[in-house]
């Protein structure tokens, strides 16, 4: 087990760091629903996208010049970040195998058994969230049976 302290030492920060890096953009990109319309740039798919009002600028009461200038200005830095980010990604990666070509055979195999059974508790804890949100969805439904069905309507939509 000691064997393992020094690379789980220099893994797990690393993973920390990998997550919390994921995490910002992510908060960023999907804080506000409400302002979520796509701009006027070209997207793969041909296809106009506007962008995102990053965390609580959406609450700013911003006026349409404004956004369209924090659009332009996320536009201008999203190739230079894309990039940034997919170094990240590949210095990771190569770190990652630089650790794991320390460990022995049995401790990879060992290391694969207990990365898949934390798959499998995150999937569990997944499901258990979702089926509580199920739950707490019908139970809201028997509680206010108007609002639930306008709720649904405007899923349709």
């Amino acid at each position: 087990m000691k064997n393992l302290t020094k690379p789980l030492a220099i893994l797990v920060p690393s993973l920390f760091l990998l997550a919390a890096v994921g995490t910002l953009y992510s908060d960023d990109k999907g804080a506000d629903k409400t302002d979520s319309a796509k701009p006027e740039s070209d997207t793969k798919e041909g296809k106009s996208a506007k962008g995102r009002l990053p965390g609580p600028y959406g609450k700013l009461d911003l006026s349409g010049e404004q956004k369209d200038q924090i659009y332009a200005i996320q536009k201008k830095y999203e190739a230079e970040i894309d990039e940034l980010e997919a170094k990240l990604k590949a210095l990771h990666d190569r770190q990652e195998t630089e650790i794991q070509g320390v460990l022995t055979d049995a401790q990879k195999s060992k290391l694969a058994e207990l990365v898949a059974a934390g798959k499998e508790r995150k999937k569990e804890k997944d499901k258990d969230k979702r089926k509580k949100l199920e739950l707490k969805l019908k139970d809201t439904e028997k509680k206010e049976p108007e609002k639930s069905e306008k709720v649904e309507e405007g899923a349709k939509k």
